[in-house]
Order: structure tokens, then sequence, then C-alpha cells
């Protein structure tokens, strides 16, 4: 289990599978991964006067400081702040800090193979293939790195949104035909989307999520010339293109599924995203919110229940809690308040106990989904920005 990246049973593990199997993950994650290449924590491990063996669950996480966006933030005198957070296992001094067991492989592939092998080794798994920037306090671009096993947890992450919405249940795979209509620019929602449609195995089509009235007229008309089943997008663009739709009188009868992600999805959004809907045609089209941030590389959705059953997360990849933001304590399931992100694993930017200042009204709540039946955390789909 310990070197597996997710879970295929992710969905269906009862709540002892889930404390058993991300207490066991995030034990092997600090000890083997993050103290040793992380600066940043293992500085923080070391000022808390911890051993990484103290962290035998999530529980014990109460007993280091919180992350916040002002510690992996660039400020005017520390423009590369954020390299504390990415791992870094190729130096010398991070070779001496490897436990045991991963100290003796390096030795006997560097006898047996060559230091080549070894460092290319390496090199395959930490070297950074992906960046993604988000704005840090001082609106100062912040990069978050993926490497190749990062970047295949976000394109999995894209494919279970995908699932949770209906894409194989719902909607048949070999009907499915997906508009991507979010921005390329370095966008998180973008990449994760495309990456997991390709997974998938669903047909897509990408705009560039471009939101002006020519552009949008474009998207409606291949939207219709294609008979796509569904469009991902944030809410003013895909306003946008069904707008145009309307007033184009192009029928989008054929659409099964509006996915929203980017910024916040109201109760009001989803119900005029409906009417807008049934104005082109698509009368019985599901619309799912979607959450991430760039801090987490990953996002969450809701099932296309139709009911808001709120965001299915990964019990397998992520530990989110909620505190009150006042007091710094946890509270009780189904209470609001502040989400705090920990991963579970990963290479590249890795954040624990990190504060997303994202206010969740319903907090997280453990009892499986009224709607698909899914046995994981599901945290409240009202969700604002507090800071």
């Amino acid at each position: 289990m310990a070197h597996e990246i997710y879970s295929r049973n992710w969905d269906r593990m009862s709540f002892e599978e889930q404390r058993e199997y991300r207490d066991r993950k995030l034990s092997y994650f600090v000890r083997t991964q993050l103290y040793p290449y992380s600066p940043f924590y293992r500085k923080m491990f070391n000022d808390a006067a911890l051993a990484p063996e103290d962290i035998r669950g999530v529980d014990d996480l109460r007993k280091l400081p919180f992350t916040r966006k002002s510690d992996i933030a660039p400020s005017a005198d520390e423009h590369d702040r954020y390299e504390r957070f990415v791992l870094k296992p190729l130096t010398r001094a991070a070779e001496e800090r490897m436990p045991r067991l991963q100290f003796l492989k390096t030795r006997f592939d560097s006898l047996f193979k060559g230091d080549e092998f070894v460092l290319s080794a390496r090199l395959f798994e930490y070297a950074p293939v992906h960046v993604q920037f988000t704005a840090g306090q001082t609106g100062r671009p912040t990069p978050v790195m993926f490497t190749r096993s990062d970047v295949e947890r976000m394109a999995e992450a894209g494919r279970r949104i995908l699932e949770l919405a209906g894409f194989g249940v719902e909607i048949e795979r070999k009907d499915a035909v997906i508009l991507n209509a979010m921005p390329f620019a370095s966008h998180l929602w973008f990449q994760m989307i495309a990456r997991g449609m390709e997974r998938a195995g669903i047909l897509s089509l990408y705009t560039g999520g471009e939101s002006s009235a020519i552009a949008a007229r474009r998207i409606s008309d291949t939207a219709r010339s294609v008979k796509v089943t569904g469009i991902i997008g944030m809410p003013g663009n895909v306003f946008e293109v069904l707008r145009s739709a309307i007033e184009e009188e192009i029928d989008l009868s054929s659409l099964r599924l509006v996915i929203l992600g980017g910024e916040r999805i109201s109760k009001d959004i989803k119900e005029d995203m409906h009417e807008f809907l049934r104005k082109t045609g698509a009368r019985d089209a599901f619309v799912v919110g979607a959450f991430g941030f760039t801090e987490g590389r990953k996002g969450y959705s809701e099932c296309a229940s139709g009911a808001d059953a709120g965001y299915h997360i990964y019990p397998d990849m992520d530990y989110l809690e909620i505190i009150d933001p006042e007091t710094e304590a946890p509270v009780a399931e189904g209470e609001d308040g502040e989400l705090v992100y920990t991963c579970l694993d990963g290479r590249g930017t890795c954040v624990l106990r990190f504060r997303t200042g994202d206010y969740v009204k319903g907090g997280i709540v453990y009892e499986p989904c009224p709607s698909c039946g899914r046995t994981v955390p599901r945290l409240g789909s009202d969700i604002s920005r507090f800071e």
C-alpha cells in the first residue's frame, strides 16, 4: 500500500478502512519523503523537537503548527520562498537523511547499476515537469510544482470528477463528448479536466476559455455540430455559450451535463444555469459544482444526483479538516469553519496542515452520500473566502 499513488477502492472504503489507510500513508510519507527532503517541514519538525516517527496518523498532525499562505508566497525579500516546499533529494545532505532502507537501496543501485542510473531514477521521480501558479497574499504569483506522479494524481482526480458527474453511468462513455471551456492559461481546472478526459477515454473539445460574444457563438455552434453531451467551464464562460445558443436558436438538446468550477458556485448560479439550459432544449441536464485550489493540485466535485450532497473528496490522496478560524481548534462534524489541507503523498510542492482561507458552511460530513452511496467524506458546497 505504501508505494501506491491512489486506491482503486477509493469511494467504497468503510470509515475505519479510510482511517487506517490514510494513517499508514501519512506516516510513511512523512518518514520517507517529507522530513528527509522538504526544507520547510524538516525545519518545522526540528523547531518543534519532533521526529518524523512522531506522526503515526492524522491525529498527530495537531502537534505541528499550521502552514499559511504567507509561508509559501513570494515576498519582496524572498522571491524563491516557494522552493522550501519542493521535495529535494538530489543533494549530499539529503542522501544522508534518507531512511535506512532507501539509503541501502541507493547504495546497491549505485554499486551494481552505476551512479548515472541512480541520478536518472531520482530525476524521473522528483524533477518537476509541470507548474501551476496561484496568487499569493501579496499578489505575486506562487509557483506550485508537479512531478510525473503528481500529474498522475491530478489526472486521476479529473477522471473521478467525470465519474462523479455521471460519465460512464448516467452518460455512456461511447456517447460522451465534452467541451472543455476552462481557460488555457496556467489554469489548474483546464489541465486537470483535459488529462482526466484522456484518462477516461472521453472525446473532448477545447475552446481556450474565451469569453467574447464571437467566441461564444462559435463554441455554441460547434457544440450543436458534434452533439456535445457535456460542458465544463467557469460560470461566466458557460453562461456566454448558452446565451449565444439562445440568441441564435441553436438546439443543445444533446447536452446532459454541465460542470462548473474555477470560482464559487452558489445555488443561485445553478438555478440560473438550469433556466438557460431549458431555453436551449437541454431540459434534463444536470448542473454539478466543483471546487479546488492550486496548493492541493487537484479538485473535487458533487455527484450527478441533482441534490446538494457536497463535494466528494478523496480519502486515499488527501486529509481535509475543518477548524474554527479564530480559535484554530477542530470543529465537530458538519460544523462551519475553515478548510485545512494535508497531502497524504506527493512529490514536487507538498504541504501539511495548510490553511486554505476557504470557509465551508456545513463543514465535512462522513456518512455515505445519500444520493450516490459513496462512502467518501463530503465538503459542504457553500464555500467562500474569508481572508
